[in-house]
């Protein structure tokens, strides 16, 4: 089991959990304002976030923003000059991504993941939007269990 990669397609939610600190630490959550980060477009339900805000905490956001940096920087960097040698990831891949998610907008999981890895064993769409652990998360657990199973 340690030698698979998991790919949830997921960048991380900084910006909504940026904006979960604040309120908590208020003890005030703005509907309207998440509202407007999508709820109805496959984003986050009320309840949802108010997981979110329950949970989140300074640390949380800290490693948040350092995946955000480091994808932005050193790991890019390394990536890049993988992808350049055609070095490919080895180990068992699942790739999982919400169908709502603009993540479909940008680029097609299907087509870019085989760049990458040299042993995709399933990809799979999942009836959310971006964060496909918070949303299906019933569905990702099937898929988990599959995949770790060997079928």
């Amino acid at each position: 089991m340690g030698d698979q990669l998991v790919s949830l397609d997921v960048h991380g939610p900084a910006v909504r959990l940026s904006g979960a600190a604040a309120a908590r630490q208020r003890g005030v959550l703005h509907p309207q304002k998440l509202t407007n980060h999508g709820l109805a477009k496959g984003g986050f339900t009320e309840e949802e976030i108010r997981e979110y805000v329950r949970v989140c905490t300074p640390e949380q956001i800290h490693g948040v923003c350092e995946d955000y940096r480091a994808a932005a920087s050193i790991d890019f960097e390394m990536d890049t000059a993988d992808f350049n040698a055609g070095r490919k990831v080895q180990c068992p891949v699942l790739v999982l991504w919400g169908e709502l998610s603009h993540t479909g907008k940008h680029y097609e999981p299907r087509a870019v993941w085989p760049r990458y890895c040299a042993n995709v064993v399933r990809m799979q769409s999942l009836p959310c939007g971006h964060y496909p652990s918070e949303q299906a998360p019933e569905q990702t657990y099937e898929e988990l269990q599959r995949f770790f199973a060997g079928a």
